[in-house]
């Protein structure tokens, strides 16, 4: 069986704790052909 490739994009500003977190929580996804994109928005 194929799957589609899917993007999950974690905007961050000013809140690595919860980013991190957050993508700590995505990476133990059992989906097998995924792709994470974190984006900072310009966190001072």
């Amino acid at each position: 069986m194929t799957y589609p490739k899917v993007y999950i994009i974690l905007l961050n500003y000013n809140g690595w704790t919860d980013t991190i977190e957050c993508l700590e929580s995505v990476l133990r996804n059992d989906y097998p052909n995924y792709q994470v994109i974190v984006v900072d928005n310009n966190s001072p």
